[in-house]
């Protein structure tokens, strides 16, 4: 920069002189200064995939995300290392899984690109709905997953420079001395511009890109490492997705930050290997949504009484010694909690309320006795209310509020208050100083014969039936009540397999489940204004990829027909 058009009450000295970087050079970020500083005097294990027989230190971890940035960096159009060199906005896909995605990861922060985790089982249309909302420059994936990279369609402007960068060999590249690495004395890149671009769950609608500021990845790790305790020797089992917030920004960063240990579990859900893992102990932390938890204790039921007591007491030893468990993205039967912390000897489930824009405004106090079905107290520091004092709307306001909607100045502002608090668009209730969610309002807050009901509330006592697995509740446009409330479930194992024989045959009784029995069930325990007046039996329950049921865009598909399979319930007779 020529001198004559610097100002010298503004002048840096990095203008006086060329950019400093290079292939062990790392961005002057504090994640990296700490896993440095992990690499140099830590030789526990960084991260474990046991799928793939992967088990490295924080030496090998920064030596393998080194090389895949300098892949990536030769790999990339020279567009986009200029918007990265320029310090403007690069996004850059991500497809792959465990160890492999934490590199890639990694990989693209200390290129100072922004990172937009995806489904390993994302389709074609939705990544190019990914691609084209991003505006990303590249995707990064392993080469299990080059095909499905391969298949996206990026934005008209980025067509000319858009590549797929497929990396393979991304484990045991040649450790780097610790010492050859030195940290850029360039300017730091700017804290406010975003890291991270996570895409909603696409629930009520088409996802939005929800971009995180740099700084935030590092201050809400740290922070998630303090409150929990979080060091060397510490063990998280990861068994969510890694392009959902609480499984990277919960599950992941945090532990790495401390310096403890993240585990991966095979790619697909496995009772049977779950519990095998459980049982040779050193988890510290299990973070989970409902299902799984159903799951696990289905099986334990079931296959716990054939076991030797001996044996059984070490499963139940095991998982006892696990320090927190965590639950989150849907309402969390009151059965299932108490059967968990049975099995635990006492040690309880606490459910989490957050969202991808403004992380967890509540939480539960060390010590402190988890109240069943809060979400915790007041998180400090954190700025919340409700719309109508003790209920209502949840808004927050907090420095870890997202920086934007990608490319969406509208939606940004919608989402806010003119001083700044988030519009959640979840409904909460306080009881003292617990809260607990009532649901989305969009979806779950139903209008029907003149009375609000909350979907989840009458979820959670559907869900106590015995021989119900799954369910979900949800309104039907009605010109007599305004809305129904329907009610959607999957029987569990045995009543499924019976169901399947005779799938349009609804008997009274242990082997499916009908309307009236249904009513029945709930009648002591639910208002008559909120039992079911519709019923329909499936097969599964869809989900998005961060294993949410999409209710608004699945009511009409489930309840929007008059389908043979849906019970209707009048004060006579069922109708089929």
């Amino acid at each position: 920069m020529a001198l004559q058009s610097l100002d010298p009450a503004t002048f840096d000295r990095t203008d006086l002189t060329t950019r400093h970087e290079g292939p062990l050079v790392l961005p002057h970020d504090l994640l990296f200064h700490r896993l440095h500083f992990l690499a140099f005097y830590s030789n526990t294990s960084a991260v474990r995939d046991a799928f793939r027989g992967i088990d490295v230190n924080y030496r090998q971890l920064l030596s393998d995300v080194v090389a895949a940035r300098n892949r990536i960096q030769t790999a990339i159009s020279l567009k986009a290392f200029d918007t990265i060199y320029d310090e403007r906005e690069a996004s850059f896909v991500l497809i792959a899984r465990g160890y492999e995605f934490v590199v890639i990861f990694l990989a693209v922060l200390a290129l100072g690109g922004i990172a937009v985790p995806t489904s390993i089982h994302i389709t074609q249309k939705e990544l190019s709905h990914v691609l084209r909302t991003s505006r990303a420059s590249a995707t990064i994936c392993s080469r299990e997953y080059s095909s499905i990279a391969q298949s996206g369609s990026p934005a008209k402007k980025n067509e000319e420079d858009y590549v797929v960068v497929t990396l393979d060999d991304m484990v045991d590249n040649t450790p780097v001395t610790p010492s050859t690495l030195t940290f850029s004395s360039s300017k730091t890149p700017d804290p406010n511009k975003p890291g991270l671009i996570i895409f909603t769950s696409g629930s009520t609608g088409p996802p939005k890109g929800v971009a995180l500021r740099r700084y935030n990845l590092f201050a809400i790790s740290s922070l998630q490492c303090w409150r929990q305790n979080m060091g060397p020797g510490y063990v998280g089992l990861n068994l969510l997705p890694t392009h959902h917030a609480t499984g990277l920004l919960v599950n992941i960063l945090p532990v790495l930050v401390g310096g403890g240990c993240v585990e991966f579990t095979q790619p697909k859900f496995d009772a049977v290997k779950i519990w095998e893992r459980i049982k040779l102990g050193g988890i510290n932390l299990f973070s989970a949504v409902p299902t799984i938890y159903v799951r696990l204790l289905q099986h334990w039921e079931k296959w716990s009484p054939g076991i030797d007591a001996v044996e059984r007491e070490l499963y139940q030893t095991a998982v006892s010694n696990i320090e927190q468990f965590h639950c989150g993205s849907a309402a969390l039967p009151a059965s299932i909690a108490s059967k968990w912390a049975a099995l635990c000897r006492g040690r309880q489930i606490a459910e989490r309320y957050g969202g991808t824009e403004f992380g967890n405004p509540f939480a539960h106090s060390p010590g402190v006795p988890v109240v069943t079905g809060s979400v915790g107290t007041t998180n400090p520091g954190i700025e919340s209310y409700l719309e109508q004092g003790d209920e209502g709307e949840i808004f927050i306001r907090s420095p870890f509020l997202f920086s934007k909607y990608i490319y969406d100045i509208e939606a940004t502002k919608k989402s806010l208050t003119a001083d700044g608090f988030f519009k959640t668009g979840d409904v909460a209730e306080k009881h003292g100083e617990n809260f607990f969610i009532k649901g989305r309002k969009s979806v779950d807050i139903l209008k029907s014969g003149g009375y609000k009901i909350s979907a989840l509330d009458v979820e959670r006592q559907v869900l106590e039936h015995p021989i119900i697995a799954e369910a979900i509740v949800v309104g039907v446009d009605d010109d007599e009540f305004g809305q129904r409330i329907a009610a959607a479930v999957v029987l569990n194992e045995v009543r499924k397999f019976i169901y399947l024989l005779k799938p349009l045959t609804y008997i009274q009784g242990a082997d499916s489940l009908s309307l009236p029995e249904l009513r029945s069930f709930l009648r002591d325990k639910l208002s008559s204004y909120k039992l079911p007046t519709l019923l329909r039996v499936v097969r599964e329950l869809p989900k998005t990829t961060t294993l949410k049921v999409p209710k608004l865009l699945i009511t009409k598909d489930l309840f929007g027909t008059d389908h043979p399979d849906i019970q209707n319930w009048s004060s006579s007779r069922v109708k089929l």
